[in-house]
Parts: C-alpha cells; structure tokens; sequence
C-alpha cells in the first residue's frame, strides 16, 4: 500500500464526511457512497479513503472509471477473497464515485479539473435562426398550394394510407414509405401543384394527382426549378423520383387496363427526361458545417448547464441562487432541462451515429424500465435498439434488421440524471392538450422531450444541434452531419467499412459507394510508401548519375583527363584506375 497523505490537500474521506455534515448526500445513499470510497481507494493502492489524496482520487470521468473497470476485481479480491466484482456492482461504483466528485464540485470543496468545456463568457450570441443561412440556395419564396382543395387532401390521403400501411398486397415493396417519408413526398407534390396555380394559371380547385403527374405539367415544374436554382440540383432530381411515384401509383391503383398504361408511360417518360439530366450538383458545402468528434464532444459537455467552468463563472449571488435551487431539484429550470437534454442528445450521437428520427422517436417504459422498446434496462445495464420499420432499412437479404446497442458507459450517469430529474421538469410545462403529449402506447414514452414537454419534431431536433454547435464554435451543424463525420474519421482511421455500416445502420454497399473516395485521398500517400519501402536498400540518386555521387565523378573524370595527357591509353590500366575511385 501506498504511504498515507502527508499534504494539507483534503482525503477522500475529508470530502466524504464534509458532505455529510452539510447534509449534501441524499439518507439512502450514505450507505452506498461509503462503500464505493472505500473500494475506490483501494483500487488507488490506498488501504483507507482517510490516506487517499485529491492529486490520486480526483481525475477526469473516462480516466477514473477505466481505471475502476481495470482494477476492481483485483481490488476486492485482495480486501475479502472475494473472486469478482460483477458488472452491476462495479456501474454503481463508478456511478456512485462520480456522484460524490460531482456534488463536491458543485459546492466548491474541490476545484474542477480543466478540461475542454468551452466558457460561457465566450459563445456567439444567436439572434435568430439565421445563423442556419450560407446563401447556398436561392428561395424562390412561399409558392406551395395553400390551401389545399378538398378533393386534393381526399386524394393525398388515400395515397398516403396505400404508401404506408404494413400490409398491401398491390405495392411493390419500392413504393412502401415510411410516415416521415411521405410528409416530404406530399410537400414535394403540394408545391408543384402550387407552381401549376402561382405560374401556369390553373385553377386551385381543379388541382388532382392526375393532373400533378401529366410529364408537360411535371416536366414544366422542375425546369422552372432548376432555372430558379442556377444548376440541377439534389433537391429537383428528389422533386422527379416523387413524381415518378405518383405516376407508378397511379398506373397500379388505375380503373381501366387503358389508365394504367397510359400511367406507366408517364413514368416511363418522366424517368427519360431525368436519365438525360445527369448526375445533379452539390449545393451544400460540408466544408462549412463540419466540426470534429472531439470538438462536437467538447460542445455536448459545455452545453450541460452545470458544467464545472460554468458554474465558476457564474457571479457568486448567481451561483448560489443555482445551488439553493438544486435542493429544491430546480423545479422551475426548464432551460436548464432543455440543456441538460441538448447535452445527451449530442455526445449520445457521437457514441451511437443512429439517424436522427431514431433519436426522435426512442421509446423507453418508465415503470417498468426492463420493457422499454427502444431504450430499456437489462440486469442492471441500459441497452438501445431498434428494428425492423423503426430503421430506414427495415430488412437485409430476407431478414428483418435489427440494431442493438448496449448504452454508453460513460453517459449512463447522465441519461439517469435526465430521466430522473430534468425530464420531468419539461413534461409540467405541457398545457391543455398537450398535457400527456408524451406518452405513446402500451406504457412507452418517448425519451428526448422539446421545452413544453413534446416529442422532439424533425425540426426541433435540427435546431437542438445547430443552437449548441453555432454558440461554442460559431457553426451550425445539423444532425446528419454526425453520422457523415463520424463515418469519415472512423474509416479514415480504420478503413474498416463493415463496422462503419453496422454502426451506421446502412448496408455495406451504400457506406462503400458514399465513402470509397475517402480511400482515394490515401492512395498517392500509400504507392509513395510502398515505394520507399520497396527501394530501400538501393536508395535513387536525384542527381541522375545513378549510384555515383558528383564528387566522385568528377575526380573520375579528372584522374582519366590527367592520365590521357600523361600518355597513358591502356584500357585495363585506366579502369582499374577508375575502380579504385569507386572503393
């Protein structure tokens, strides 16, 4: 064992019982904090918490609890015999520690330990969601049918029921869409039939999926489309697939054999007129969004409202205020909850790159937490997973896909944190009939809240991330950005792409065909070393004399010049001459 603490620097045990005096440790977890210290200390090389000082026990989160994963079996074996510590107890140990660390911090027994929180002093000001705008497209202005005939809404409904419902027998599985999916196929269709009464002069009332698919009205859309935008872009070959899909539902829903082909040509058609278009152009500059894992990692620990940094800047009047209201569990902190929300959205995301409705519409069962759909407890570890039409890839040759995670160790402390205290502080502000606006069939509710207690929208959820990251590094990066970065650093790192497909929840084909380039960047890098390894022991000259240097061939060609004068022609004579100048 190490020698006790000769240092006025406080113990583990110093921290713990002050804690205790201030009455600052919770009754029913006294008991379990004094049995964490002591097994902490013993995984320190300290006998007692009482000779474990703050330069041992005080270290970042990841350092600490690798440090208490490595070493706790061996630390309770050599205390009682005891064989191991099993996982759940060695969660409640880490969890434990970093409860007492944390409160001790918060009251300012302890300094915090610097670390990558950004200040708060310093981050860009949002004034409004502008922040969002790089001018990188031009908006033609509000030209979508509003409102929408009757007949249209009818029709749109009945296309919609036919386009997502789990069974259908007519559909091809190609025209089977998501819910989500379709909200962006109606918009999409809503706005070329508003180009049709704005820019044509068709009638509104007169509106019909009919007319939206005839190629002349179609075709008419999307080159006023392209010609708005400059160049053919992304979003105009999206505005032809959807009106293709019309066409083909339209053909195989059709009343007469001469409907249907007259369907399928217009789709036949359509597809022609977007094959002669080529491949569209890029409009957004990813360049300009792009942020590091380590820097977003950075922003989601900056953005929790009681980060150490934060709470060190705060003016002294203000930061008791903050501590007095964290008795009272900050019952009216509904900033601080979003936050506290904002924060385990991000750097859930870094861990877990799932695509961002996963995260909107993760499910857990806050009664019976072993029964949550998408988040759920199992002996004592949380896990994630999601399956089948909960992915945008729902099946994998023949098989339902399924993909499941066990929750990151390190942020188990403040998803807990977050179901137990902040979450319920977003759910009391709901009002009139958003009052249980949270709660989803058989006692499942949904995990990430908006400020009025809300299931997260897809917009909302974009502004969570662009907020964060344009306040502490002046970008604002949407939420599919994670997964393209993480994707890029992974296999940039690893040039593994099973594992990225996996991680990412897409096929292998699509990661090979949307990343391969990132392998190109490499490939004059890779051939110079190869080289270079390969042509190591006969190492080229630059000066083009081969193996001999230019020293040695001009005294060669002196020493033959000389000879020459000197009358010396023997062949044998002057190349042993010019050998022994080689040696």
């Amino acid at each position: 064992m190490k020698p006790a603490m000769q240092t006025t620097e406080k113990t583990l045990r110093e921290v713990f019982d002050t804690l205790i005096e201030r009455d600052l440790i919770p009754t029913s977890r006294v008991g379990p904090i004094k049995t964490a210290i002591k097994q902490y200390a013993l995984i320190l090389g300290y006998s007692e918490p009482a000779q474990c000082p703050l330069s041992a026990f005080h270290l970042p989160d990841q350092k600490r609890n690798r440090l208490i994963e490595e070493r706790a079996d061996g630390a309770r074996h050599r205390r009682d015999g005891a064989s191991v510590l099993g996982p759940h107890a060695i969660r409640n140990l880490k969890n434990n520690v970093s409860y007492l660390i944390r409160t001790a911090i918060d009251h300012e027994m302890i300094g915090p330990i610097s670390g990558p929180l950004a200040s708060s002093k310093t981050v860009n000001r949002i004034k409004s969601k502008a922040i969002t705008s790089r001018r990188e497209w031009i908006n033609p202005g509000k030209y979508v049918l509003d409102p929408v005939p009757d007949s249209l809404i009818l029709e749109l409904s009945d296309y919609e029921i036919w386009s997502t419902k789990i069974v259908n027998r007519d559909r091809p599985d190609t025209l089977r869409k998501r819910p989500i999916t379709f909200s962006y196929h109606r918009g999409s269709l809503l706005r070329t039939a508003g180009f049709l009464v704005k820019f044509r002069g068709f009638e509104a009332k007169s509106m019909s999926l009919s007319m939206i698919s005839d190629p002349d009205n179609a075709i008419s859309y999307i080159e006023w489309f392209i010609q708005q935008q400059g160049r053919f872009t992304v979003s105009a070959a999206r505005g032809i697939e959807v009106l293709v899909a019309l066409a083909r539902y339209l053909s195989i829903t059709a009343q007469s054999s001469e409907q249907q082909k007259a369907f399928e040509q217009r789709a036949a058609e359509l597809r022609r007129y977007r094959k002669n278009l080529g491949l569209p152009e890029p409009v957004t500059d990813k360049t300009k969004r792009w942020i590091s894992l380590r820097k977003l990692e950075t922003v989601g620990l900056s953005i929790y409202p009681l980060n150490a940094r934060r709470l060190s800047e705060l003016v002294p009047c203000a930061r008791s205020r903050v501590l007095k209201h964290q008795k009272n569990g900050f019952k009216r902190y509904t900033k601080y909850a979003y936050m506290v929300m904002q924060s385990l959205l991000i750097r859930l995301s870094i861990r877990l790159p799932l695509r961002q409705r996963n995260f909107r519409e993760m499910l857990w069962n806050p009664e019976i937490p072993e029964q949550g759909r998408n988040l759920y407890r199992k002996e004592g570890k949380w896990h994630v997973r999601f399956q089948s039409a909960e992915l945008k890839i729902s099946h994998v040759k023949g098989r339902v896909n399924r993909v499941e995670h066990q929750f990151p160790d390190d942020l188990v402390d403040l998803l807990e944190e977050w179901l137990e205290r902040w979450r319920a502080i977003l759910i009391s502000c709901q009002k009139k009939s958003g009052i249980g606006g949270q709660k989803a069939s058989a006692g499942q509710e949904f995990v990430f809240l908006n400020w009025v207690g809300k299931p997260l929208t897809q917009s909302q959820v974009t502004w969570a991330y662009e907020s964060a990251t344009y306040r502490f590094t002046g970008i604002a990066m949407n939420p599919h950005m994670v997964r393209t970065i993480w994707a890029t650093e992974y296999i940039k790192s690893t040039n593994n792409f099973i594992d990225a497909a996996y991680m990412l929840g897409d096929r292998v084909e699509t990661v090979l065909h949307s990343y391969a380039n990132l392998l190109d960047e490499d490939c004059g890098k890779r051939a110079s070393s190869w080289l270079s390894t390969t042509l190591k022991d006969e190492p080229p000259s630059s000066n083009g004399n081969g193996l001999i240097s230019n020293e040695k061939l001009v005294t060669m060609l002196r020493r033959l010049k000389a000879d020459l004068l000197e009358g010396t022609s023997d062949e044998r004579q002057l190349l042993r001459s010019m050998k022994d100048l080689l040696k």
